[in-house]
């Protein structure tokens, strides 16, 4: 059960959190100069997986498990 809910946390949840956190700098770096937040700088950081992503991780743990 604890596997299903990894997958579904890594495409769903943590997916949509990345999306967002990308519309989110797309709102700062739309801000005027002189705003405070204007200065801010991304972090980086990319969140969740794809779908494809998760079923090639899925793959290469049931591998590395039976082998």
């Amino acid at each position: 059960m604890k596997f299903w809910q990894v997958m579904y946390d890594a495409t769903g949840v943590r997916l949509q959190a990345g999306r967002q956190e990308e519309v989110l700098y797309q709102i700062v770096y739309g801000l005027p100069a002189e705003h405070p937040l204007a200065e801010s700088s991304p972090l980086g950081v990319l969140l969740g997986h794809t779908p494809p992503q998760v079923c090639f991780h899925y793959c290469v743990d049931l591998s590395s498990y039976l082998c």
